[in-house]
């Protein structure tokens, strides 16, 4: 809620506390947000090798969203080295678990 701003004022910081908490329980959601916000910087300094290990970490876990992001980063060589061989199975997996609009995104890497 606090990431989004819905029903109450957007606060990112207050959101990345309640992710680091539910992400030290295992949460996968909670550890892709966390991804997320070291990719963009909301709530914390920009890191793209912290979003990759969080990424990864819930991409261990089984979240789905986080196979996709970590594909994304392939593509663009955030935090990794660029590579379009890890980035196509990354959104491949990510796109055989259904992730709305992966396939699209998938069949214009190959």
């Amino acid at each position: 809620m606090y990431a989004e701003g819905k029903g109450i004022k957007q606060n990112f910081k207050i959101a990345r506390d309640y992710f680091y908490s539910a992400a030290r329980k295992g949460h996968s959601g909670a550890l892709n947000k966390l991804g997320l916000m070291f990719l963009s910087g909301n709530g914390v300094r920009q890191n793209y090798m912290k979003a990759v290990y969080y990424f990864c970490l819930a991409a261990k876990r089984g979240e789905t969203e986080a196979w996709h992001n970590l594909g994304i980063m392939y593509v663009d060589g955030q935090g990794v080295k660029k590579n379009k061989r890890i980035a196509r199975q990354l959104i491949k997996r990510s796109a055989v678990y259904k992730k709305p609009g992966t396939r699209r995104f998938y069949q214009r890497l190959i």
